[in-house]
Order: structure tokens, then sequence, then C-alpha cells
């Protein structure tokens, strides 16, 4: 991540960004080259602050600590139009965004399209062919930062997901990738990386070089998340996965096959029709297909976090909940944003059958499950074919 200093010139970088920033520029050989960054650009006090999204009353101090009122884009990147920026929603720092005077490679660039999303916003800029330096001038502020690289040919035609880690066991990313290219056909990984600081992200690329897949890329973008509001507000401020969602979409996966939107302990579980849920949302007119979550528990009967393998029973009393889900990047939707649950702005999941695709939410896998110790509570059986799914994918034995 790139920080900013007023009235300077050129962008620093902060100390704290270390290697990681480094890997997506250099040129490293072997798993570096599998990690890169975001051109993220983060405005100092003086040009000004976000104002928050919620009323006071919905403000935790909580909430306000995690609410990001200093990053104008995330990432910023060459595409065939011009430079798209990708950001948390703009609000009152969109009039110094247009006053500003922009620059591509030194010639001067006009934003051509503001397109705001639900919790995000994306600039689309004027430029020249292949632009590779970013230049903004602000009231008392100049940066200067190299663009990243839009990575679409390395995606091309595969069957893809995108999902998001902070500090996850690097082994349950690499369970992800192999249960869904042994029942999905899964060629292709994105992992958003928001800040790990608990390994080096090479732990991630080593994980996933052994998952069988044509390709992947660890996309390192250490901002921050946001915070849940009170109320009615609650999800308002989560700037960051929606915006992520859509850089994943440009910038990497606009000429995958298929891109299977869902998070890390979520697998989608082998259809009895025989389709895969790739070829299920190419087939389907909307080119998108919505996918049923139903929650799944360990069979040592604790929250114990050890392995996706290992979560193979179900409450009989519990239903489908959550909605996932798979789409043609290139179809009829192709250009909707993408949201956590569904396209942005695209109620169309809730007319769509999920034609029997669902997917097995694995309880207590990631860190951000809350530990309530209810499993022990449940009254839970074995689900055979969930059981056979998770031994064809990682053997009978159960995993450690």
């Amino acid at each position: 991540m790139l920080d900013c200093t007023a009235s300077s010139g050129d962008l620093s970088v902060v100390p704290q960004a270390n290697w990681r920033c480094r890997l997506g520029s250099v040129g490293l050989r072997g798993k570096r080259m599998s990690i890169v960054t975001g051109a993220t650009l983060r405005l100092p006090p003086e040009v000004g602050r976000r104002d928050f999204n919620v009323p006071e009353a919905a403000r935790s101090a909580a909430f306000a600590a995690a609410y990001d009122r200093e990053t104008l884009f995330y990432d910023a990147f060459a595409t065939g139009r011009g430079v798209m920026l990708v950001g948390p929603s703009l609000r009152n720092l969109c009039p110094a965004l247009k006053a500003a005077a922009i620059a591509c490679d030194g010639i001067p660039s006009k934003i051509r399209k503001i397109t705001s999303r639900r919790r995000s916003d994306e600039v689309l800029l004027s430029a020249p062919k292949d632009p590779k330096i970013l230049s903004l001038k602000m009231d008392k502020f100049t940066a200067d930062l190299s663009l990243s690289a839009c990575e679409e040919s390395t995606f091309a035609g595969l069957n893809c997901s995108v999902i998001f880690n902070k500090n996850n066991d690097p082994a349950w990313i690499g369970d992800f990738a192999r249960f869904h290219k042994r029942h999905q056909d899964l060629e292709g990984l994105l992992v958003v990386d928001n800040g790990s600081d608990a390994y080096p992200l090479e732990a991630i690329a080593s994980e996933l070089d052994t998952a069988g897949l044509t390709a992947f890329r660890v996309l390192s973008i250490p901002a921050k998340w946001g915070g849940l509001a009170i109320g009615s507000h609650k999800n308002d401020a989560l700037f960051f996965q929606t915006a992520a969602l859509n850089i994943a979409r440009m910038r990497f996966l606009s000429r995958a096959r298929a891109v299977l939107v869902c998070d890390l302990d979520e697998l989608v579980l082998p259809n009895t029709r025989g389709r895969n849920v790739f070829d299920l949302a190419r087939r389907r007119f909307w080119g998108f297909t919505p996918i049923r979550g139903r929650n799944c528990y360990p069979v040592n009967g604790t929250e114990e976090r050890r392995r996706h393998g290992d979560r193979r029973l179900r409450d009989p009393k519990q239903g489908l909940d959550s909605t996932k889900y798979c789409i043609n990047p290139r179809g009829i939707l192709r250009g909707v944003g993408w949201d956590i649950h569904k396209p942005d702005f695209v109620s169309v999941d809730k007319a769509m059958d999920h034609r029997g695709m669902e997917f097995a939410h694995c309880v207590a896998i990631t860190n951000g499950w809350k530990r309530d110790g209810s499993i022990g509570h449940r009254e839970l059986v074995e689900d055979p074919a969930l059981t056979n799914a998770m031994a064809d994918a990682f053997g009978e034995t159960l995993p450690q």
C-alpha cells in the first residue's frame, strides 16, 4: 500500500508496507510472481476525510475506528477503455477529485465517468495506450504512483473463483481450491488478502502451488475492512469487500469462462444432475446462477478449528439459508457490478431456481466465525452425500 505526504511531490512508501508492496512491482520469480498488490492511494488529513455515511446514532466507537475515511481508491489499473480507479464511495471527496489535475504518463487526463455501486465507486479516466504512471495534483497535495498491471489474460477462458483472506490458515485456502477442482472443475483462483500478518503471503502461494490449478494470484490490499453500524445501517460502511470484488471483475476476471463468488468456508457440492456450477452459469440465459447454502458441522462435535474435510454433520432442523452465486463475466450481466451475495442491484437471483446447486457452509472454518459454543447443544446427524463429497476430495481419513 502507498501512503501520501502532503505538499511533497511523489508518493512515499510507508514503512509498514514492507516487502508486500514490493512483490507486485519488481518481477520476482517463483511463488512471488503470484503475489501482486493494489495501487492504493490514501489522502493525508489536511486534504480531507470522507464523511460518515450513517447517522450519528448508528455509530459506535468501534464503527468510527474501522470506518475508512482516508482511502481515495484501493487500486488503479489500465483497461481497454482507459484507467480505472476503484475505491470506497467517494461522497464528499468527489468534488476534490473532480477538481484535481490528473495525468497519465504526463498526458492530461479527464474523468470520463463515475459509476456508483452500492458501497463503492469506479472512476474511469481517459488515458494514452498502456499507461504506466498516474499523477494527481490536488490542493496542498501531489501524488504519482505506478498503475497496477491488468491480468485479464491470466484467467482468460478458465473456471475461476474469488475469495477473501486475512490470517486464515493457508491450508484452508488449499482445501478450498482442491475441493472445487475435484467437484466443480475449478481452474483459476484469486485470493484477495486484506493485510495478513501472521505469515508471509508466499505461504498461500506454496499451498496453491500444490492444488493443481492452472492459474492463481494473491492480491494484497491491506486497507480497512469497515465496521458494522447499528440497526438498519449495519452494512452500509463495508466498502472494501464490494470494491475488491469489482477490482477482481475488471482487473483479473473479465475474460474468465465463469466466476464463483463465495467465501473460504463455503464449498459448492457436487450437483445431482451431473453439472458443475460453471457450466450451469454459462448455460443459463442470464449467465448467472444462485447457490443456496446450508451449515455443516465437524465430526468432533466442537468448534475447534480444524479442516473443511471434517465438516460432515448436519442439523436436520436447519434448511437452506444464505445465497452466493456464479456468473459469466462476458454474459448479459457483464456491465453489472459484483456484490457479496448477488450482482449489484440485481434481484434476478430471487426469481431463479438454484437448480440443485448447494454449498456447504463449514462452521468455524475461517477466523471470522463467532464461536458461541452452540455446536455441542445441537442434535447433529451425518449427511452421507456430504461425507462422500468430503472423502472424495480429501480422502477417507479425517484431515488433521
